[in-house]
């Protein structure tokens, strides 16, 4: 393995998914996310009828600008 790839392996990269807080708007994912020390999120941006899932619309502009 190059020198690169060696050190990604000793620095993964971890990700808050969604269905982890799935009540959450995806501007709160990324607040919780960053002060929880997370390096990313996998955010929803289409609804899948969870239970506790978020009903309002997630794209609007002040939630994009937000995240």
């Amino acid at each position: 393995m190059t020198e690169t790839k060696l050190s990604e392996l000793d620095n993964p990269l971890y990700s808050l998914a969604h269905l982890t807080l799935i009540n959450c708007t995806p501007a709160e994912l990324v607040y919780v996310a960053a002060r929880a020390g997370y390096d990313a999120v996998s955010p929803r941006f289409i609804t899948m009828n969870v239970p506790g899932e978020f009903t309002h619309a997630p794209l609007d502009k002040a939630q994009v600008q937000a995240t």
